[in-house]
């Protein structure tokens, strides 16, 4: 895309914001809320980050595909 920009006389400029917190502000958070459950969300690797939660001692839920959940 920067590319193709460039190609057409139109100069990019990054503000580095991407509006997502890092790793580490997540797993942070988790840990001082200490909440019940905790669902790997917004992943392409959820048993991955799943597995690092769970190290934290947390519970952690992988939903299942067309099963309902009450929140």
């Amino acid at each position: 895309m920067i590319a193709y920009l460039q190609s057409i006389d139109i100069r990019f400029v990054s503000f580095g914001v991407s509006g997502h917190a890092s790793q580490t502000d997540l797993f942070y958070i988790a840990n001082r809320i200490r909440t019940k459950n905790i669902v790997p969300w917004h992943t392409f690797k959820p048993h991955y980050y799943g597995k690092l939660i769970a190290n934290l001692g947390l519970q952690v839920v992988y939903p299942k595909y067309k099963e309902s959940y009450i929140v």
